[in-house]
């Protein structure tokens, strides 16, 4: 039996000599000390030669909670030669010292209360055993964006079979219509040197394809058009990404004048970019972002919105460039390119939620705003409006994984694909999953057939 202070975490509020007073008269209970901490290399070696030493067949340790833990104290137990499965735990951190830190006499009973039933329970426990099942060693890659095709590739170039589905007759995702990513790489490159890896590297790839059935069982339909087929695989990375506010407002979809980031960045990809010199851009941010329904940021608005103020007078130092925020958030080394935006001539003007910016799209467009810092009023007659509208989940998401994460650049979603496919390559490299150990069964004697068992857990 251990009894853990945790530092002064446990032992500030509850009496630990005293709880493994009461531990060490509990029956079956035939050795318990009070530790400095449970989990140090130290203790375990300790408790490792307790256990060779009385010829222990069961170890209760009183500390904190099982889901850090467990694992780590089953490892020492079975190195020692007993079953990993004889150890109990009561947690008389998590549930006396943190929460009841003003009643130190009750949470002393406390911690008694629990490490009795744990000593109890421990004694009930029987060894178990795990085994093995095979494992199909190949990957489902659900999304063809930056963030699916650097996993796919990830996993291909390990030697693992990789089927890729995407639900769009074309893969590329964003970099489909970005001139550049957010970190000033030409986006149209980048795609092409993806594409032409992922054709290199073998991987199969469907595209105007989604998928059906259940992920867990490792078994899903792929469907296009009319057709299905199935497929098994070991593993799924869902990397399905966002796409753009569909109806952001202020006369976009019917003033060609209107239009999002994403449709500016397909203008500046084309050879005949149109717009006059001298022209005037006015860019809104948090349009569909931070109000009710999406109260989140959107996250890469603020930086885009910047990049392209900057390409613009790039294309033309006469124009004039005008940035209405709410906060802007360039993050990180964003700021560099915030700043860089402000000297090269862009105007930043910040306004409130309470007084957003005013749009008439007419004869003239003009966009109404009151500076909130200088708290003066402005009335803008613009050539160009450009929303930075919110990224919400693609369409289809909420049968996969909902927002998949969050919206991200195209280095960061190439980041955490990687880092997916290196969580994918652990489970399926051993060529085998564990399975067995702790199994829930049914106790016949006393099942009243209510059925809840097979709704929770089919």
């Amino acid at each position: 039996m251990l009894v853990c202070r945790c530092g002064t975490n446990i032992a500030s509020v509850v009496d630990v000599p005293r709880v493994a007073a009461f531990a060490a008269g509990l029956p079956g209970v035939v050795e318990s000390i009070e530790v400095t901490y449970a989990c140090s290399q130290g203790t375990l070696t300790k408790l490792q030669e307790m256990v060779r030493e009385k010829d222990l067949n069961r170890v209760v340790n009183a500390s904190c909670s099982i889901r850090t833990h467990l694992a780590l104290f089953r490892e020492a137990l079975q190195e020692a030669g007993v079953n990993p499965y004889l150890v109990e735990m009561a947690n008389i951190r998590d549930q006396c010292s943190w929460v009841h830190g003003q009643a130190h006499r009750e949470a002393t009973e406390k911690a008694e209360d629990l490490v009795a039933m744990a000593v109890g329970k421990a004694a009930q426990l029987r060894p178990l055993v795990t085994g093995s099942i095979p494992l199909e060693r190949s990957a489902l890659v659900v999304g063809g964006g930056v963030a699916g095709l650097t996993a796919a590739l990830e996993l291909a170039e390990q030697g693992f079979p990789v089927e890729l589905v995407e639900r769009d007759d074309d893969l590329g995702g964003s970099l489909r219509w970005l001139h550049h990513t957010a970190e000033g790489a030409d986006a149209g490159a980048y795609l092409s040197n993806l594409l032409l890896a992922v054709e290199r590297a073998g991987i199969t790839v469907h595209t105007g394809t989604t998928v059906e059935g259940g992920m867990g069982r490792f078994h899903s339909r792929l469907r296009r058009g009319g057709e299905t087929w199935d497929i098994e695989y070991g593993a799924a990375i869902l990397a399905t990404g966002t796409q753009v506010l569909a109806d952001p407002g202020h006369g976009h979809g019917t003033d060609p004048r209107v239009l999002t980031a994403r449709e500016l960045d397909e203008q500046l990809r084309s050879t005949s970019f149109p717009g006059a010199a001298g022209h005037c851009t006015v860019f809104l941010a948090c349009v569909g972002s931070r109000e009710y329904g999406r109260a989140y940021c959107s996250r890469t608005c603020c930086s885009q919105g910047v990049r392209q103020a900057r390409e613009l007078l790039r294309r033309d130092p006469t124009g004039r460039v005008y940035v209405l925020y709410r906060d802007m958030r360039t993050y990180g080394f964003w700021e560099e390119e915030y700043l860089a935006a402000w000297e090269e001539g862009a105007i930043f003007c910040r306004f409130t939620p309470e007084d957003p910016p005013r749009v008439t799209a007419g004869e003239t467009l003009t966009v109404q705003v009151t500076d909130d810092i200088s708290g003066l009023y402005t009335e803008l007659t613009a050539d160009r409006l450009v929303l930075l509208t919110a990224a919400v989940p693609a369409t289809g998401s909420a049968d996969l994984a909902g927002a998949v994460i969050f919206p991200r650049t195209a280095g960061e979603a190439a980041i955490q694909g990687r880092g997916a496919a290196a969580r994918a390559t652990a489970l399926l490299a051993p060529g085998k999953l564990v399975v067995g150990g702790s199994v829930a069964v049914v106790d016949e004697a006393r099942c009243a057939g209510c059925l809840t068992c097979v709704r929770v857990c089919a």
